[in-house]
């Protein structure tokens, strides 16, 4: 028995140069593609972090609260100097 030692595959085949001809991938479509990807994988990264610094300042807030604490929540105001003299 003979084995056929050429690739099973026609495009394996070709020569690159008759391999760039059929190739019709549009490369602009895929790279904005990608981009578009990226950009929706940093937004949701950006997303997740503030969720877990929002679930983690909340439960240090409960905890703060569950120990009696009356000064849990800062309340903002004014700044020193903004404030004037009541007459």
């Amino acid at each position: 028995m003979s084995e056929d030692k050429r690739p099973r595959d026609p495009s394996k085949r070709m020569s690159p140069a008759q391999r760039a001809v059929s190739d019709d991938v549009d490369y602009g479509h895929r790279h904005f593609i990608n981009l578009l990807s990226v950009a929706f994988l940093l937004l949701l990264a950006v997303a997740m972090a503030w969720a877990v610094k929002a679930l983690d300042e909340q439960e240090s807030t409960r905890k703060c609260y569950t120990s009696g604490r009356k000064d849990c929540v800062t309340i903002v105001g004014p700044p020193r100097d903004m404030r004037q003299a009541v007459r």
